[in-house]
Formats: C-alpha cells, structure tokens, sequence
C-alpha cells in the first residue's frame, strides 16, 4: 500500500492522443538536463521534442507513460530484440518528479512486465553522470564506450543481465 499522499508509480501503454503531453514532458525534461549536465547546445536525443517520433515509437516498439494516478509523468520506450534481449531506446520523467524513487520503480516495472528478457541495455552520453550513477544503482555495467563524431561526445553503451539469464558469455 502506497504511503499517505502518494500514489503508486504504474508503467502503461501510451495512447497517441497522450503524445502530445509526452512529447512536452520530453522537452523540457531533456532541455533541462542538457542546460544543466551538457557541455553543448542543450537539447537532447534525435526526436525527443518530435510528435511524428513519438509516432513511429508507438508503431515501432512499446511506447510506455509513467503514471501516478491519472497524472502522466514521463515515458519510456523499448524495443524487444532477439535471443531474449531488450533495449530502452529512451526514458523521461519530468524533472519536478526526480530524485523520489520513480526511476527505479519504473525500472522495476518494466522487468516485471517483461520477464522473457534476460539482458537489458541502453546507453547515455557520457557527460550525464547523473544517468550513469542511476544505472549503475539499478545493476547496469557499461560494455561500451562509442563515439558520436557528428555531436562531438562519447555515448555510453550499458546492460543489465538478469539473475539466471540464458545467455553466452561474450
């Protein structure tokens, strides 16, 4: 049961008509982050401010929102790979909902609803440590360092096996 004042953190399938509300949330939490963690232009990944990307997230893999009671605050989007593998393409969560365990209960949501999963991964730019602090928190290991010539950075390439997972060691 949810303690006084607060409601449970649910992880649930976007809707279109919630992708202009998601793409706002997106904006201005990426904008943010960037003005305050980037050494570049703030803005953020390819179509994190783009209605039409959103779109074709919903089409093309599963496109969540981040709820606490009717109020929509942030999205995820993942795609399902082959030999049980899952990737988070993006996550957001508006920045007035940091810093208060959201994060790591959608997290955990997320492999819950997907338990045929057993090697998650996503990246992040180097410059966000605040990322890789939270994904290291959650278990993540960085695998990869790649660099982004075009943007001038170092993305980090991070994954997160699960305990028991059938898989091949690299």
């Amino acid at each position: 049961m949810d303690s006084p004042g607060t409601e449970e953190i649910r992880l649930l399938p976007a809707g279109e008509g919630e992708i202009p509300l998601l793409v706002d949330i997106s904006t201005r939490t990426f904008l943010e982050h960037s003005e305050r963690m980037s050494p570049h232009p703030a803005g953020g990944p390819a179509g994190y401010n783009s209605i039409d990307w959103h779109k074709k997230a919903l089409e093309n893999g599963l496109l969540y929102k981040i709820c606490r009671g009717t109020s929509i605050l942030g999205g995820l989007y993942m795609t399902e790979l082959p030999d049980s593998c899952g990737w988070v393409n993006r996550v957001f969560l508006d920045t007035s909902c940091q810093k208060q365990g959201i994060g790591r209960r959608v997290f955990a949501l997320l492999e819950r609803l997907h338990p045929d999963i057993g090697i998650w991964g996503l990246d992040t730019p180097e410059w966000a440590v605040d990322n890789l602090g939270f994904y290291h928190s959650l278990g993540y290991r960085v695998i990869e360092l790649r660099r982004v010539d075009e943007e001038e950075f170092n993305l980090v390439i991070l994954e997160k096996r699960a305990p028991g997972a059938d898989y091949a060691e690299d």
